[in-house]
């Protein structure tokens, strides 16, 4: 794919570079196309990440695409290790690893950002477990560089009433926001919500059918719909007031991180409007963390990564239809988190302290 020009690769390369030379041209779709048309590509890929990521590929653009790419696979190596290794005391088994493997190969091979975000969401779970909530709201917001598996997250503690991961989110956020207003300009927000409109109608229904998200699912089951983006809003809606409601009776002092923080992951995942597949690599947290807890989820997460790597060789990779296992993921979460509550309660009145 890569020798063809056929990866998301060249959208990271072409920004890079329009943000070295012509900044102010960034989320101009000819100054785009031009861009990669010149490495020889023969597919456009536009480009909406906010402009800090652009500043961060431009020291590629220094070397050739192909060794860029090879470089970019390098340094996402080197953040797997990084993401992966604080996680070690969380292991049990591998059906966490299966599920976030095929998400993670198509990542690799197209050179996407999706190991950037799963260290995030690591080390921002870390924080949280070490009581570091602003350390950990700080991380996050640099998790917005994704805002739209970011912002419903941060829902989450909205509600919960975690003012101090809502303040480090505020103040990594607010950074970015700086910084993507030196980078392109004034102009910055028209021109970027131009490019989110193009993008919004250049992505067929088909293609939404890929995404392993609830509009993948939705667009899966009704392609020609007039009504499905209201649908697709209303369904998302709910299960961000489920989980939300979850979180409201659960969030004490003492908030329960193992349960909260994937469950909150796995439902920002599943209703993300743009969601594909290689940001379930993300989903290797909550696998990791649901089955220590509840270790009978193991068999339901290897039933999703079969089912992940069928849908893979499959003639279409209709992706949409894992949403539904996405969900089972969450629910397991809900009730692995209720089952350790129980088990807590029940040391408790035994006059044994929990673990």
């Amino acid at each position: 794919m890569h020798s063809r020009g056929m990866t998301d690769f060249q959208s990271y390369y072409a920004a890079g570079e329009l943000a070295r030379h012509e900044p102010q041209a960034l989320y101009s779709v000819t100054a785009q196309m031009k861009e990669q048309l010149s490495l020889g590509s023969d597919s456009f890929f536009p480009w909406a990440h906010l402009p800090p990521e652009a500043a961060l590929m431009s020291p590629f653009t220094l070397a050739s695409c192909k060794t860029a790419f090879d470089l970019w696979q390098g340094v996402n190596l080197f953040l797997l290790i990084v993401a992966v290794y604080p996680l070690k005391s969380y292991f049990s088994g591998y059906s966490a690893a299966a599920v976030a493997l095929v998400p993670a190969v198509v990542g690799f091979s197209v050179g996407q950002d999706h190991i950037l975000f799963l260290m995030v969401f690591v080390f921002a779970f870390l924080s949280l477990k070490d009581g570091k909530e602003f350390r950990a709201g700080c991380i996050l917001g640099i998790g917005l560089l994704r805002y739209e598996i970011t912002l419903p997250l941060l829902l989450f503690f909205l509600v919960a009433r975690r003012w101090r991961v809502l303040a480090g989110s505020f103040v990594s956020g607010l950074l970015l926001i700086i910084a993507s207003f030196v980078i392109v300009g004034r102009d910055f927000i028209p021109q970027y919500v131009k490019m989110c409109e193009y993008l919004s109608v250049s992505h067929s229904s088909a293609g939404s059918a890929n995404m392993p998200t609830v509009r993948g699912f939705l667009t899966l089951i009704f392609p020609q719909s007039p009504h499905l983006p209201a649908v697709v809003a209303v369904l998302s809606l709910v299960l961000l007031i489920w989980g939300l409601r979850y979180w409201s009776r659960r969030a004490g002092a003492t908030a329960d991180w193992d349960t909260l923080f994937p469950l909150a992951l796995v439902l920002s995942l599943l209703i993300d409007y743009q969601g594909y597949i290689y940001n379930m690599t993300s989903l290797l947290l909550p696998g990791l963390l649901l089955v220590k807890r509840h270790p009978r989820a193991s068999g339901f997460l290897w039933v999703c990564a079969g089912a992940t790597l069928a849908i893979l060789f499959a003639p279409r990779p209709y992706y949409g239809l894992l949403a539904p296992l996405i969900l089972g993921m969450a629910i397991w979460i809900k009730l692995g988190g209720y089952s350790h509550g129980r088990r807590v309660h029940a040391a408790s009145n035994m006059g044994h302290p929990s673990v």
